[in-house]
């Protein structure tokens, strides 16, 4: 489970990670670090990750620190303007 969920959270981001394929364990949490990717096509590594609007969706490795992990989206990257010279 993503560990970044608080236990009293609700109205939670449709497009936020709340389940994904880890080693296993019991009732753990985690993050993005977390998520085990080898179980599948090697040639399309990837996981399952299920999303708080209850979609799943596997997704490949270089897409998954992309998601979104935390409730707070993170602010917005804004781009200098280029000065002509």
């Amino acid at each position: 489970m993503n560990e970044n969920i608080p236990a009293d959270a609700n109205d939670l981001p449709p497009d936020l990670v709340l389940l994904f394929e880890s080693a296993p364990g019991w009732n753990q949490t985690g993050g993005p670090e977390d998520v085990v990717t080898d179980r599948h096509d090697k040639n399309n590594p990837g996981a399952n990750i299920a999303f708080a609007d209850r979609h799943v969706e596997f997704v490949e490795t270089q897409d998954i620190p992309a998601l979104r992990w935390t409730i707070n989206p993170p602010p917005a990257v804004t781009e200098k303007p280029v000065e002509n010279k």
